[in-house]
């Protein structure tokens, strides 16, 4: 898959190219660097990345006091279409 970036800090994805699932050809998820990982949008929520030496973890979800209690399959995806490793939650 080929990752164009939308300006030179922020991505959109096809969720279509990320998960293995059926969605509307039209769903996207924007990512955008922060000081410490990642950004990822997805319908109103952004959910924050740590990110370092290969590995990513889901520390929080903008608006939500609890995190998922799994990382979401879409989320999963993101990781992998940008070769980042494995997204954990944060413990």
């Amino acid at each position: 898959m080929s990752i164009q970036p939308t300006t030179t800090d922020d991505i959109t994805l096809p969720l279509a190219d990320v998960v293995e699932c059926p969605v509307p050809e039209t769903a996207t998820v924007d990512v955008r660097e922060t000081a410490r990982g990642l950004a990822v949008d997805r319908n109103g929520e952004t959910f924050v990345l740590e990110c370092s030496r290969g590995q990513c973890v889901l520390t929080g979800v903008v608006g939500r006091d609890e995190l998922p209690s799994t990382v979401p399959q879409w989320l999963a995806g993101v990781g992998a279409a940008l070769e980042l490793g494995e997204v954990r939650l944060a413990e």
